[in-house]
């Protein structure tokens, strides 16, 4: 797959860090809690970054199954899990927050974080495959938030 250039805003990189944790499950409340997308802007075209993007990736995807098993184990009641996926259209990419709610043959959840394209919207209930995720993130309701390896990659290649 071809990165090429990404135009990624700061806030997405680090939403999961810095979003308000929530144990909030109603559908409502999940997307007044999601991750904010909001934010100033930067580029991501350096060798640096693309490596930081691609092993926060890799180290996401690697410990995704462990994350499901802890979750839906023993965090269902006490924490909320976020995966982020990209979805597409027109030629157009965009990653978007879900708040997981479901899992067996694929991942089920509602779209958490503000989306642009006609075709999704926040709240709308979503399913896809463990391989589509590019990151995931559990969030307690203390703040302590696990995993989120893509958007620590990207804020240290950042320099925030």
């Amino acid at each position: 797959m071809s990165w090429g250039k990404f135009l990624l805003t700061a806030a997405l990189a680090g939403a999961l860090l810095t979003g308000a944790a929530a144990n909030e499950h109603s559908q409502n409340a999940s997307s007044q809690n999601a991750p904010s997308q909001n934010g100033p802007s930067f580029w991501v075209d350096d060798g640096a970054s693309y490596r930081a993007l691609e092993n926060g990736i890799e180290r996401a995807r690697a410990t995704l199954d462990d994350a499901r098993v802890r979750y839906f184990g023993e965090l269902r009641n006490r924490a909320d899990f976020y995966c982020a996926v990209r979805l597409g259209g027109g030629g157009k990419v965009e990653q978007v927050f879900v708040k997981v709610s479901a899992w067996d043959d694929q991942i089920r959840g509602v779209i958490a974080s503000p989306v642009e394209y006609a075709n999704y919207q926040r709240g709308q209930t979503i399913s896809f495959d463990a391989a589509d995720v590019m990151d995931w993130a559990i969030k307690f309701p203390n703040g302590k938030i696990e995993g989120n390896y893509v958007g620590r990659a990207l804020q240290r290649a950042a320099g925030l």
